[in-house]
């Protein structure tokens, strides 16, 4: 155990001393954890240990893409690489981001994000604060950010500081000064513990072309998973990963990772961005039938790294399937966006898993049912865990999407669920019943379900403006307010950028005239030309959403 000063650290960090390996998730502290390492440290306060490994210079090169610069400002030093952090990267990189003010992180499947921080140091009330607005402070001369204090080579002395700020004698300048001195050596000669692990329980062997790094990087991974499977620093499927990733490495020179971010980056062009935990979950459905990540593990440990990774290409041949033919054509959810919980995924994916993905018009006309009664029940934003073990256990026995009904709340939509705000849940329905309409534009031949999803727009009948500037003395719409009328499921549609870019701010009655009956009739949208007017807007919203109701009843058959 050694105890570098908190200036020597941030000074190894800089130069790129330290690597992530690849099993560990990104950077996710939010700022008022940094704030509160910061006042930790102050105080003298523990903030654990850093863990690492020490391991030979050639490691570095032979498997270099096994690890990360902790931010891409420091991808150009990997070269320095010394240390690998098994525990700490948070705090590590925490201290790195105060010191910036600004980084940018490279998250699990290698996006790109930018991370900035304003922290603060208030000599007045001797207290550390987050604020966005910078400028706000810039003479302020008793408020100073982090970066600069810590900064002692721009700012040799804090005195220099002080003067950047151009401080008055008569706002007690030397007590300022002395205040400033004392945080500064307080946090700099912090001394931080860094554990680092013994050469004999992780022991590098090369014996010609063979060495046992792989057999240590496994290790490294089962590692991590115990100093962080206990506490919440750490979610489920990070730990999964890191366990796979060490397993198919390992054995089969792949990166289970990677295998999955190559798997994302295709989602993504489909314009399907799906969380880890999402997917995940769907993984451990195809690999074990087990959606719950504390009783799949035991499973996975089980499986071979062949095994894994077969699995791993069955879930992307079948999601893929189940996003482009099920989702995007056949019931017209275009992203993400439209679903009430993107964790409908899971139990889809694994009934066109179990299908072979030949799912037929009666799977499809089932699903449909399931998937907008599921939505309306809130399926998978409570109890997730029991709710999806429940799904699973029935698809598994039944192999028979509609008796996932029997396990919702209720089978029927109420009428009065549409009279709210528009939510996911009205998305969803009203993407599935419009997923045969045309576009709304005078001769449209194209159908919402052929639109990309890209340029797709949800596109409010009467607009806000207009509704606002006629009922703003009344204050409301009946029981509504005028937000809530406007955002009513009623007065929304699903149509093209195009069409929307077209249509404006126009009032119903101008632009609905100029639109083919059938047209309307395929959004269900009264055809009573004097609905659509302004003064009428209660009426219109009543006459539309009884057709919505029809529509509906007639796609899942309710009645």
């Amino acid at each position: 155990m050694t105890s570098p000063l908190l200036r020597d650290l941030l000074t190894e960090i800089e130069q790129g001393r330290y690597a992530v390996p690849e099993i560990q998730r990104p950077y996710v502290w939010t700022n008022p954890q940094v704030r509160e390492l910061f006042e930790s440290i102050y105080k003298g306060y523990p903030i654990g240990s850093i863990i690492v490994w020490e391991p030979a210079p050639e490691i570095f090169e032979e498997y270099g893409d096994l690890f990360r610069a902790f931010s891409k400002e420091l991808e150009d030093r990997r070269r320095n690489f010394k240390y690998v952090v098994i525990d700490g990267q948070q705090r590590l990189l925490s201290l790195w981001l105060a010191k910036r003010g600004r980084v940018t992180i490279v998250d699990t499947y290698g996006h790109e994000r930018e991370r900035t921080i304003n922290l603060y140091y208030n000599v007045d009330n001797d207290e550390f604060f987050v604020d966005r607005a910078r400028k706000k402070y810039e003479n302020d001369p008793y408020v100073y950010r982090i970066s600069d204090i810590l900064d002692y080579v721009k700012f040799e002395d804090v005195e220099d500081l002080v003067e950047s700020k151009e401080v008055d004698e008569s706002i007690q300048k030397k007590k300022i000064i002395k205040k400033l001195r004392k945080v500064r050596d307080s946090l700099l000669n912090y001394p931080v513990n860094v554990y680092t692990i013994p050469e004999s329980v992780l022991k590098y062997r090369k014996e010609g072309d063979d060495d046992n790094f792989l057999e240590i990087f496994e290790k490294i991974s089962q590692m991590f998973v115990r100093l962080n499977y206990t506490g919440t620093r750490v979610r489920a499927p990070h730990l999964i990963i890191a366990l796979l990733t060490g397993k198919t490495r390992r054995v089969l020179g792949v990166s289970f990772r990677k295998m999955i971010s190559k798997l994302v980056s295709k989602l993504d062009e489909e314009g399907w961005d799906i969380g880890e935990g999402a997917l995940m979950r769907t993984y451990l459905v195809i690999a074990t039938k087990e959606p719950r990540f504390s009783r799949a593990r035991r499973m996975l440990n089980e499986l071979s790294a062949n095994q894994i990774k077969e699995y791993l290409e069955k879930l992307d041949v079948t999601l893929m399937y189940v996003v482009n033919k099920v989702l995007k054509y056949e019931l017209n959810i275009k992203k993400p966006s439209f679903l009430k919980s993107e964790y409908v995924i899971v139990p889809i994916t694994y009934y066109a898993y179990i299908k072979e993905n030949r799912l037929t018009p009666s799977d499809i006309k089932g699903l449909i049912k399931w998937l907008i009664l599921a939505s309306f029940n809130r399926r998978y934003t409570g109890r997730l865990d029991t709710d999806m073990a429940e799904d699973i256990a029935s698809l598994t026995k039944s192999k028979d999407i509609t008796t996932l009904i029997k396990n919702l709340q209720t089978s029927e939509i109420q009428e009065e669920w549409l009279d709210r705000s528009v939510d996911r849940e009205h998305l969803t329905m009203m993407s599935i019943i419009l997923r045969d309409s045309y576009d709304l534009m005078r001769d449209a031949t194209i159908r919402i379900r052929d639109i990309d999803g890209k340029h797709i727009h949800i596109h409010h009948i009467f607009p806000r403006s207009q509704i606002q500037k006629y009922y703003k003395e009344y204050g409301s719409i009946g029981d509504m307010d005028l937000e809530t009328a406007y955002n009513h499921v009623a007065n929304i549609t699903i149509i093209s950028e195009t069409a929307n870019e077209n249509i404006g701010n126009k009032l119903p009655y101008v632009y609905l005239s100029e639109i083919d009956s059938e047209i309307l009739k395929s959004h269900m949208i009264p055809l009573d030309k004097e609905l659509w007017k302004l003064e009428n807007y209660p009426q219109f919203l009543e006459a539309r959403k009884q057709l919505i109701m029809e529509k509906k009843n007639e796609l899942i058959e309710f009645r």
